[in-house]
Formats: C-alpha cells, sequence, structure tokens
C-alpha cells in the first residue's frame, strides 16, 4: 500500500503547481505510478511546465508591447494635431508670401516707371530741353537789358543754364554711348 505523500511535500507541490495546471484525471493513479511516470516521462513533464512559463512571459511581453503601442497612439495623436497645427501655420506663410509677391511685384513696376532706366532718361531728355528753352528765352530778353548790372547777372544767369545744359547733353550722349545703365 502507498502512503500518501507527507502533508508538507504535498504543500510545496501545491505551491509550486498552482500556476500549471495538472493533467485530468491525476487523482486516479497512485503515487508510486505518479512517481514513475514522472521518472519515465521526465523530460516531457519538464516540457510541459515550461510551456505555461513563456506564455506567462509572452503574456507579459504582449501587456508591455499593448502599453507602447497605447503611448504610441497617443503620441502619434498629439502629432497629428501637432501637424494640422503647422500646416495652418504653413498655410498663412504661403498667404503672407502671396501678399509680398504681389506688394512687390507692385513697388517694382512703380520704381521702374518714375526711376527706371527708361523714367531717368527721359527725365534728363526733358530737363534738358527746358534749360535749352530758358536759355532761347533769357537770349530773347538780351535786347530788353538797360543797366550794366542786368546784363551782369544776365551773363552770370546764363552761364549757369547753358552749363547745365551742356552737362546734361554730355551724360545723355554718354548713355548713348554706353547703353544700358549698371547699377
Amino acid at each position: 500500500m502507498d502512503m500518501p505523500p507527507p502533508p508538507d511535500v504535498h504543500e510545496r507541490t501545491q505551491k509550486q503547481n498552482k500556476n500549471i495546471p495538472l493533467p485530468e484525471g491525476i487523482q486516479l493513479l497512485s503515487s508510486k505510478e505518479i512517481i514513475d511516470l514522472i521518472q519515465i516521462h521526465k523530460h516531457q513533464l519538464e516540457l510541459y511546465v515550461t510551456k505555461f512559463n513563456p506564455l506567462t512571459e509572452f503574456g507579459e511581453k504582449i501587456n508591455a508591447l499593448k502599453d507602447e503601442f497605447k503611448q504610441l497612439e497617443k503620441s502619434f495623436e498629439d502629432l497629428h494635431g501637432q501637424r494640422d497645427k503647422v500646416q495652418a501655420l504653413l498655410e498663412n506663410c504661403r498667404i503672407l508670401e502671396s501678399k509680398y509677391v504681389s506688394s512687390w511685384q507692385d513697388y517694382h513696376s512703380e520704381f521702374e516707371e518714375k526711376y527706371g532706366d527708361i523714367a531717368m532718361r527721359k527725365k534728363l531728355e526733358q530737363s534738358t530741353k527746358d534749360l535749352e528753352e530758358e536759355s532761347s528765352q533769357l537770349e530773347a530778353s538780351m535786347r530788353t537789358i538797360e543797366s550794366a548790372d542786368g546784363l551782369d547777372q544776365f551773363i552770370k544767369d546764363y552761364l549757369n543754364i547753358r552749363t547745365q545744359y551742356h552737362l546734361r547733353r554730355e551724360k545723355l550722349a554718354t548713355w548713348e554711348s554706353q547703353g544700358k545703365l549698371r547699377y
């Protein structure tokens, strides 16, 4: 007759095997048969027991990966919100850029109209014509001079106007010979 194992061995076995399910119908076997089975199939029993241990490790890994996935998902949602903000800022920048380009084109065309080569040349030509007309009018008024002081003033004014006229004519001639102005 086989005797059941002492209570302390039985309790230790139960504590160790709490997480490992035992095969069905194990209580129908005697202790000797169980010991023989353990010795004969020790390797298979170890595989059976270790089969459950890695599952707990996998379960822990799976839970850790789930937590990591939740954190990544939350980070992704945060990044999605940031992306929307950045896209809105980028759109505002594009609008500002288009306004800037439009304003620059307006100012550039206005600048070209007032200060471009063609405009400056026309102004120089016009001021040269104005000086020519002014000197012609001054020549016409020479016959009406009655005093020596008036003649001195006439000569002074006439020389000043003709000097400016010839300087501007020289600038125009230089401009025509050099072509487009270089900055």
